[in-house]
């Protein structure tokens, strides 16, 4: 099965409805999540933190359901955190769409940067092919001693070679406590960031304890990528099951709103 990269729509004036990411740790929550209208899965492990890696199995699992229903939907995998690969590092099959590490607690070595670069290199080569990186910009950044936000667009914009570059960037949370995303970004400071990362033509896309009733600030974001875990879960509990029925609520929740949005642009 070939994924391909979402075909995004991004010099229309009235721009569609962003595509959903849910977050699962296995395949059953694979097929849920699928069930529910996702329109990308990503694998990863919520009780090892934000961008935990999921165990080898759990990752194989949720690609041999994805290519065995043949759901046809890109799939990502969290690898956790720079500063947790000090040794082998694993190969990513390439049936994985993305791929996004953190950043936290680099934010205080002056060569990060080359911290940052090495370690995707070593997953590159690893894996034996370039993989379609998706850098994270965590909101709360100072709370995760990584890099600020806009460090991490300017280093992304200095080193754009094919065996080093990313094809989007992620706004998350790296706290996964009460704050939410919106608590951590003002809208038009993340609608600004959010422009200044298309401006390199990459993907956008935000996460951070969204719920239905952050809906109308994404729509004014206008992100390319809304990924959600805690949302699609049971009761809204991250460490849950995925619900079919969350996520389509969630999903559904999205596409009014964007419609709405988009006919009231429509009719000025």
């Amino acid at each position: 099965m070939t994924l391909e990269m979402p075909s995004l729509e991004r010099d229309a004036p009235i721009r569609k409805s962003p595509q959903l990411l849910v977050s699962v740790r296995n395949a059953e929550e694979a097929r849920a999540a699928s069930a529910g209208g996702c329109e990308l899965i990503d694998v990863k492990e919520p009780s090892r933190g934000s961008l935990g890696m999921a165990d080898e199995m759990a990752i194989s699992g949720v690609i041999e359901f994805a290519i065995h229903e043949q759901i046809g939907l890109p799939i990502s995998c969290a690898l956790g955190e720079v500063l947790d690969w000090t040794g082998s590092i694993p190969s990513i099959s390439s049936e994985v769409s993305f791929v996004k590490l953190g950043l936290a607690g680099l934010g205080t070595q002056q060569n990060w940067e080359t911290v940052w670069r090495s370690t995707r290199m070593a997953f590159n080569q690893s894996s034996g092919y370039n993989l379609n990186w998706i850098a994270v910009a965590y909101a709360d950044w100072r709370l995760a001693r990584a890099p600020a936000p806009s460090e991490i667009v300017d280093a992304i914009r200095k080193t754009q070679v094919e065996e080093d570059r990313c094809v989007g960037v992620l706004v998350d949370t790296f706290s996964k406590s009460e704050k939410r995303l919106f608590d951590w970004f003002g809208v038009d400071e993340l609608s600004e960031f959010l422009q200044s990362v298309r401006q390199l033509g990459l993907l956008t896309a935000v996460a951070g304890r969204l719920s239905v009733a952050e809906i109308p600030n994404l729509a004014r974001v206008q992100p390319d990528i809304i990924a959600i875990r805690s949302a699609a879960c049971l009761n809204s509990e991250r460490n849950a099951a995925v619900s079919e029925i969350a996520v389509r609520h969630f999903r559904n929740a999205v596409r009014e709103e964007f419609e709405t949005v988009g006919q009231s642009t429509q009719n000025r």
